[in-house]
């Protein structure tokens, strides 16, 4: 089912989260990030009904569901937290929708067999909240979620308070849900990781606004403000002029598009070449991470990070580079 908002707005003292169009396709996975305070999850819960908008309309699919409670909205809410009944069994925390709703308890148990088995809950159905680990209170959470069938699911930075290894297995585990339900969803995060492993499209907000939206890799390789190219990890963000097309770092010059004037250039880490070309740099720092080396450079006074898969590198090394110029990006 597809989301539409339209004229969406909601003001608090001091605050306010303002979105004048937006669209959710029908099956697309969409993801809502930027800094903590800047209205992601207030956005969330203005789409779910738990906090009223000040004016604007939400349609789901054709349908005006403006004026409809939380309940009536047939949305699946994932919270930060698991938010699980202590007192019920994990079957019955996941089969919770279904009773509200008035299904019986034969066929609620049967509706949620094959679930709770995709969510690797299986022969965990009778433990309760307190017996279970982080991420398995998470899945109950995600099954209960699910267990109605809902037009759309929502999930509030669901991964936050796991560790990485639950985090990627659970980015796993929901890429595989999504791919195989084809259910709209609507994922908040304050975690670029999330927007790469799962999003077909990400939103970036800023001071209650979306300020960019695209597919996670053109918002990394082809960022509009040094806002968002800070969030999805551009960590090379050099003050820098053009005059008459051409931009100069540590005194090599070369041709980048756009308007002249100042701005900065944006040298994404897998742009070094090591080994040889015109720029040289010291080796200050070397990092190791999942395989890849980082390496802290200093060009004539400037840091720059570059990243390599050689391990043929120590701190103080002086080494030559080059740069592929083409994927360099100018911004105003």
């Amino acid at each position: 089912m597809d989301i539409f908002l339209e004229g969406f707005y909601k003001g608090f003292d001091g605050f306010s989260v303002s979105v004048p169009s937006l669209t959710v396709d029908d099956g697309e996975f969409f993801g809502v990030v930027g800094p903590s305070g800047c209205g992601k999850t207030t956005l969330l819960r203005l789409i779910a009904g738990l906090i009223p908008s000040d004016r604007g309309r939400i349609l789901c699919g054709r349908r005006d569901i403006s004026s409809l409670s939380p309940e009536n909205r047939n949305f699946g809410f994932v919270f930060q937290g698991s938010s699980l009944f202590p007192y019920m069994s994990v079957e019955d925390n996941v089969a919770f929708g279904l009773r509200m709703r008035g299904t019986p308890k034969k066929e609620r148990l049967s509706m949620i067999e094959d679930l709770l088995l995709d969510l690797g809950l299986d022969g965990l159905e009778k433990r309760y909240p307190e017996e279970l680990s982080g991420g398995q209170a998470q899945r109950v959470a995600i099954g209960r979620a699910l267990a109605f069938r809902p037009d759309v699911l929502l999930m509030d930075e669901p991964f936050s308070s796991l560790d990485p290894n639950l985090r990627r297995d659970m980015r796993r585990l929901i890429h595989r849900l999504h791919r195989s339900m084809g259910l709209t969803t609507i994922f908040v995060s304050h975690d670029r990781d999330d927007a790469f492993d799962l999003f077909d499209r990400v939103a970036f907000m800023k001071g209650g606004v979306i300020a960019e939206i695209g597919r996670p890799v053109d918002l990394y390789e082809s960022p509009g403000s040094l806002d968002t190219a800070d969030f999805m990890g551009v960590v090379n963000m050099i003050p820098a002029t053009r005059e008459a097309g051409l931009t100069s770092l540590a005194g090599v010059s070369f041709l980048s598009e756009g308007e002249d004037g100042e701005g900065h250039l944006l040298i994404r880490p897998e742009l070094f070449r090591i080994g040889e070309g015109p720029w040289r740099g010291r080796i200050v720092d070397v990092r190791v991470r999942q395989g890849e080396f980082r390496l802290s450079l200093d060009v004539e006074g400037l840091l720059l990070e570059a990243r390599t898969l050689s391990w043929c590198f120590v701190e103080g090394d002086h080494i030559l580079f080059d740069i592929k110029r083409s994927d360099v990006k100018f911004l105003m």
